[in-house]
């Protein structure tokens, strides 16, 4: 069990309970703490290092809430507010020692509390420990804990100085021994002893008064139990849970035994932070300086965006002696040295830590000053000469529309209400850009004068022509006019001239577009106008920003001048910083606040940066981007979950963080990132063995082109691997940006059954002789790190090589076959000793499959479908003899296509072609990896990376005798082979299956055949109801309409229900049919004999049908409603009574209107028309449909009350015709609620076969 020392448990008992017990429902699981409730009941379960840990991260949004005293307090508040010391001893007091044991649980919340008796214990506590409740039946023993005795007066030792302000009020100050002089000694007077001299307590948190206003007035957070601390003449009880003061005021700065300054221990200030930090007050006046005069002095250890400046005068003394906060940065001109030899490397002072990190855009030299003073950092403590740094604020910037109203307001504290009006506005005008004629015109003219002409005057200068229209020879985008230069010479045409030609966008009104660029009205009053703007500009852009940039109408003028405009502003501030290297300053505001709205956090400062540096090193800054980095599972657990944004709002911006990740690969890489970087590298490397070198070649030719050639030399060994046969080279795009492209060497290597890159080459040329100097580079390098050259076995014995695959890349082919021949030794390989570099490319390359054929399958429209010429043009990848190649030759002219016969006319093939899917596979698998559009630096550093790790794995592949991946032999890739042929075949197989299913379909409909409609969803019955009506048939899944046991609508599984007539079928004959066919009676009975039935039901139909039989179904758009008619009509009692209504027919060109529909039920008549539902029931259903959609309701139906009501409906023919599908919807309403038009729907939904 711990045990606290006196501090420690002042500190305990000062925090409100609210906060105890979410630190200990933050450390202990529920269940842990009901078992354990006893061990509870005492604080020696708190661990001080980890609660303050707690207070001062997760803890301080609840104490911020709590210290709100600008609500009122309600009972639940004032128990959360109140100390866990005085709630402590209110539990104990008047309760018997067994009880708090026996009941220990109970005591775990709040629930056993009382306000009305809380809030009388605790005054009663306040005017001097007397505490009297209403059954004080004994006593409860508690653990006693070493009390602090208060002081009764101010010891000697401590000296006073008395003084008084510029209005007269005497000012306390407190001295040391060694801060007084032999020349001050006169003005210092001795403490009185006939009156009391207040407690150290006193001078921490006010008792009933006000410090800041005299006054015999309660104080206005009298009833915040937070301040509810011993007045000077309290008689402090000796009991562990009354509050013990600090030591010593004079120590605030000075370090407990757990590094943590003392001043934590002060009560956590009301002040409202924009981060998530808290600051400790110290109520009471308080001299500065010998000329600074304050009411309150609060301390705080992190750097604040953004400051207030209260009305009350209160110093902020700013802790940053924090490791974190040594911050260094180069390029900062005022710095202290940070103990090195080393110029460069400079520590920011902290007035320029403050200024840096301040989101307000304060003015003023920092790291120097004008004069100094001593400053007192604490009552009785030292008092350090310090520098003083004086800073004022601009103010702002700001569109001239901009109402001043909306600017110009006094802002002291952090309230974001002014911020939220104006962003909403923002927001608003962005969503209203655009959307109307003068809104485009104004946005487009606005641009077009921002824009520069991009030609140059005779004496070199920018060109300073005004836009102007000119006509066009012919219209473009349908406008006849566009814009130019007033500067552009007359007799050359805009497109030539060089000058601005700017074409007006096709959603751009031309003719009001040239008024405004004439200046004059595009709308005869205002009434086109835009609302007042809210253009205001960041502090980080201010001044630079010339214009602004929304769209603005005023006086039916469109793009007026809207300059941006000054707002000066009256706020100042002092830093005073210790001479003596002291990370702590001194912030005092002056008497105004600022003039302004608040700013948006935006500024990132040094200590953003460095935190954002160091996440990007651990992310890795090669390749980094920032969508990497926003997707980083190593970001976001180190940010606890939380994205940039929610850590930092400056890094809300996107550009930011780019600008951000540029910054760092600059100090990283100072030579850059392209050539000149790379050559860097390579110097760097040389340094190196040649076994350690990963950078081998960066060749400059003459004509500006360059060659890098980089590889693992325990990767390009694998060339000699005598199961190694073959190897290829393939150019890829995607990984570098610019000119720069890689030209990745791969092989597959069976021993380890994996496939290796043994080098890459980036290059910059097209030509044979280019890529013949890369591999005369490929094989010196070869020789230099393995002694041997490429092997090939038709050079003579020795060789393990049979082929280089290729691409098709004709300028690769012919260089690699140059250099290839320049080592071949002639002596031993007689044979090829006449043979040129195109005779000897058929003998070492192999062409890709995959590529040979992509010409081939664009031929495949030249064919009909499955036909057997086309087949037979893929026979050229097995032409091995002269016959088969004069037989293919033949079938060429047979075909008399132009397009294939220019295309074998270009063909030289005499051997079989492989395929280049190794490399294609390694170019994925590195991209992956390393990311893609990396400049050159970024691709050699991320490839040496990836080849190094290759390279490791293949090495520790031979100690550990374990493959990268046992599942990659011959026989694993030959069977996923034959697996992805049988797919393949299958889903061939399929299509040609749905393609005749389809066209029996269409011709069954055709000839009058049903409409299937099979249902989907997860509520769906198996049984069916089958209806033939009039040559449309429909299959009708029965489905369970609600999540009740009431059964299913359905004529019983299997059974058939055939309506054959020339002519809609009368409803009277509709029950006798059914009857005829299925038992109906039992559906009613299932219906309604043994179960409640839903109040109110709805049913809905939407049969849209194939457009192939739209002809037919249109001239029968009723049917749909008539099948719903007929399915009702044996589920309704004959007392029933129907109210319906209908639509107009749905009119289709061409084809005959839909009848209308007279059909009666019952005693009432469906009549067409637009006519709603009348009563109640129109409400209703107006939530259930909306009747622009492609669903009408056709009829309704009221049932008796135990009953319900049932509507249905069919679809928009019309508009079905572009449809391919075919739904039945069922939705069943389940029983109302009270106060409550409709209840929850469910739907089953179906599709067309």
């Amino acid at each position: 069990m711990p045990t606290h020392t006196a501090a420690d448990t002042a500190y305990i008992e000062r925090l409100p309970s609210a906060v105890i017990a979410a630190f200990r429902n933050d450390q202990f699981e529920p269940a842990h703490c009901a078992a354990n409730a006893v061990d509870f009941l005492e604080d020696n379960w708190i661990n001080i290092k980890h609660l303050k840990a707690f207070v001062g991260d997760k803890g301080a949004e609840l104490l911020a809430s709590l210290a709100d005293s600008t609500r009122p307090v309600s009972d639940a508040d004032y128990i959360r507010r109140v100390p866990h010391g005085i709630l402590t001893s209110f539990r104990n007091t008047g309760r018997r020692p067994g009880f708090l044991i026996d009941n220990a649980s109970d005591f775990l919340g709040t629930e056993w509390v009382k306000p009305a008796l809380l809030r009388r214990f605790t005054e009663d506590w306040k005017r001097g420990g007397g505490m009297s409740l209403g059954n004080n039946s004994g006593s409860v023993a508690v653990k006693q804990e070493e009390t602090v005795a208060p002081l009764a007066s101010v010891p000697t030792a401590l000296r006073v100085r008395t003084s008084k302000d510029e209005i007269g009020r005497e000012i306390l100050e407190l001295l040391s021994d060694s801060e007084v002089s032999d020349a001050e000694m006169a003005d210092i007077t001795e403490p009185r002893t006939s009156s009391p001299a207040p407690s150290l307590m006193s001078l921490l948190i006010p008792d009933t008064t006000s410090l800041f206003t005299p006054s015999s007035e309660p104080s206005p957070v009298e009833d915040n139990p937070a301040t509810y601390l011993p007045s000077p003449n309290t008689n402090l009880p000796p009991t562990s849970h009354m509050l013990p003061p600090i030591p010593d005021l004079a120590r605030l700065l000075e370090l407990d035994s757990n590094g943590q300054p003392l001043y934590l221990q002060l009560p956590i200030s009301d002040t409202l932070w924009a981060d998530d930090i808290v600051s400790y007050v110290l109520i009471g006046r308080f001299q500065v300086t010998s000329k600074e005069t304050v009411e309150r002095v609060e301390y705080l250890r992190e750097l604040p965006s953004l400051w207030p400046i209260p009305k009350v005068r209160t110093a902020f003394v700013l802790d940053l002696r924090d490791p974190k906060f040594e911050i260094r940065d180069p390029k900062y001109e005022t710095h202290e040295k940070s103990g090195d030899d080393d110029d460069d490397d400079v520590l920011l002072t902290v007035d320029a830590l403050v200024k840096d990190a301040d989101n307000d855009p304060w003015r003023g030299n920092t790291g120097v000053s004008d004069s100094k003073s001593h400053v007192q950092l604490s009552p009785g403590g030292p008092r350090p000469e310090c520098r003083r740094a004086r800073l004022t604020c601009p103010g702002c910037h700001a569109c001239e529309h901009v109402p001043e109203n909306l600017i110009r307001v006094e802002r002291r504290d952090l309230s974001t209400e002014q911020r939220e009006a104006i962003f909403k506005a923002q927001t608003e005008a962005r969503r209203l850009q655009g959307t109307t004629p003068e809104r485009r015109v104004a946005e487009f003219v606005a641009v077009v004068r921002k824009h520069r002409c991009p030609a140059a005057a005779v004496d070199g200068r920018p060109c300073d022509g005004a836009p102007i229209p000119i006509r066009l020879a012919q219209p473009f985008q349908g406008h006849t006019f566009a814009i130019g230069c007033s500067s552009s010479p007359p007799s050359a045409s805009p497109q030539a001239s060089g000058h601005r030609l700017i074409n007006i966008p096709f959603n751009v009104d031309e003719k009001m577009a040239l008024k405004a660029i004439a200046g004059q009205p595009v709308a005869s009053d205002a009434s086109k106008d835009t609302p007042a703007c809210s253009g205001i500009v960041p502090p980080t852009t201010g001044g630079r920003r010339k214009t602004c940039a929304g769209e603005h109408i005023k006086n039916g003028i469109a793009a007026p001048s809207a300059r941006i405009k000054h707002y000066p502003c009256r706020a100042k501030r002092t830093i005073f910083v210790p001479l003596d290297g002291l990370r702590i300053g001194v912030v005092l505001h002056g008497e105004f606040g600022h003039d302004h709205v608040l700013p948006p956090i935006t500024h990132p400062s040094h200590l953003l940066k460095a935190r954002f540096f160091d996440l990007l090193d651990i992310v890795g800054v090669v390749g980094a981007t920032v969508q990497s980095l926003d997707d980083s599972a190593v970001v976001r657990h180190v940010l606890g979950g939380k994205t940039l944004a929610q850590v930092a709002p400056a890094f809300q911006s996107i550009h930011l963080r780019q600008r951000l990740i540029r910054e760092r690969k600059h100090q990283m890489f100072p030579h850059g990132l392209g050539l000149e970087g790379a050559r860097h590298l390579f110097l760097e490397d040389q340094a190196l063995p040649p076994n350690e070198r990963y950078v081998h070649r960066f060749v400059e030719l003459d004509d500006g082109k360059v060659i890098i050639l980089t590889c693992d030399p325990r990767l390009l060994r694998l060339l000699d691997d005598p199961g190694v046969t073959s190897f290829e080279a393939d150019t890829t795009y995607k990984r570098t940006n610019g000119e720069i492209d890689e030209l990745e060497i791969v092989t597959y290597v069976s021993a380890y059954a994996s496939a290796v890159t043994i080098g890459r080459v980036y290059v910059n040329g097209r030509s044979a002789a280019y890529f013949e100097r890369v591999f005369d580079e490929l094989v010196a390098v070869k020789l230099e790190l393995t002694g041997k050259p490429i092997a090939f076995k038709i050079f003579g014995e020795g060789g393990n090589l049979l082929a280089f695959n290729s691409d098709m890349d004709s300028a690769q082919v012919l260089g690699f076959t140059r250099a290839m021949r320049k080592q071949v030794n002639f002596d031993l390989a007689p044979q090829l000793r006449d043979l040129t570099a195109e005779q000897l490319a058929p003998r070492l390359v192999k062409l890709c499959l995959t590529h040979a054929k992509r010409a081939l399958l664009d031929f495949r429209g030249e064919f009909p479908p499955r036909h057997p010429d086309y087949g037979a043009l893929f026979e050229i990848f097995y032409i091995d003899s002269l016959e088969k190649l004069n037989a293919y030759s033949a079938l060429i002219r047979r075909l008399g296509k132009p397009r294939i016969q220019a295309w074998w006319d270009h063909k030289n093939l005499s051997d079989t072609p492989a395929t280049t899917n190794t490399g294609e596979g390694q170019h994925h698998r590195t991209n992956k990896r390393t990311g893609t559009k990396l400049p050159v630096v970024e691709a050699m550093i991320s490839g040496r990376i990836v080849d190094h790790s290759t390279g490791d794995q293949l090495v520790h592949t031979d100690v550990i005798h374990q493959l990268p991946n046992p599942r990659n032999e011959s026989s694993h890739r030959f069977a996923r082979k034959l697996g992805r042929q049988q797919t393949a075949l299958h889903q061939t197989q399929a299509a040609h299956a749905e393609e005749e299913n389809r066209a029996r379909l269409d011709a069954e409909i055709a000839a009058g055949g049903g409409v299937r409609v099979k249902p989907y969803g997860s509520n769906l019955d198996p049984k069916q109801l089958l209806l033939d009506y009039n040559g449309l048939g429909a299959e009708l899944d029965g489905s369970r309409i609600c999540r009740t046991s009431l059964g299913t609508y359905s004529a019983g599984q299997g059974q058939h229900i055939s309506l054959h007539e020339p002519e809609p079928l009368a409803e009277a004959r509709w029950p006798q049919i059914v009857r005829q066919r299925c038992t109906c009676p039992r559906m009613y009975r299932r219906f309604s004999s043994s179960h409640s039935l839903p109040t109110r039901s709805l049913l809905l139909l939407n049969i849209i049908p194939r457009a192939s039989s739209l002809n037919k179904l249109t001239a029968k758009s009723h049917v749909a409603l008539q099948l719903m008619q007929f399915l009702m009509s044996f589920m309704t009692k004959p007392s029933t009574t129907w109210r319906s209504t209908a639509f107009p027919p749905f009119a289709s060109v061409g084809l005959p209107p839909r009848p209308p529909m007279h059909t009666h039920i019952g005693s009432q008549v469906l009549a067409d028309g637009r006519k709603r539902l009348a009563s109640n029931e129109a409400d209703e259903l107006d939530d259930l449909y909306d009747p622009f959609e492609p669903m009408f309701v056709a009829a309704a139906l009221e049932r008796e009350p135990n009953l319900g009501a049932l509507i249905f409906g069919s679809a928009d023919l019309e508009r079905a015709g572009t449809l391919d599908t075919a739904r039945l919807a069922i939705v069943v309403e389940g029983p109302p609620k009270k106060k409550r038009k409709s209840a929850d729907l469910h739907m089953a939904t179906g599709t067309l076969l």
